[in-house]
């Protein structure tokens, strides 16, 4: 375990640091930015692009492409 988390962070470790980076610079030049309602606001906008990544996940897994999910969600959202 102690092993993979070493390669994943070799690998991964410039975007972490890019990533840690921007939330120290923009909590810093607003004091709203990591207040709860905002934290909530970026949780439930990501929501949908989680449930439809694991989705997604799953057929690639299994060896499928389905490319129609993009247009499924668009349209989705014409409708709501």
């Amino acid at each position: 375990m102690k092993a993979f988390f070493l390669s994943f962070l070799k690998k991964q470790g410039g975007v972490l640091a890019t990533l840690a980076a921007l939330v120290l610079l923009f909590s810093l030049g607003s004091p709203y930015f990591l207040s709860p309602y905002n934290m909530y606001s970026i949780a439930s906008q990501a929501t949908i692009t989680l449930v439809l990544a694991c989705g997604m996940s799953f057929v690639i897994a299994t060896g499928g492409i389905d490319l129609s999910v993009g247009s499924i969600l668009g349209f989705s959202g014409v409708l709501a």
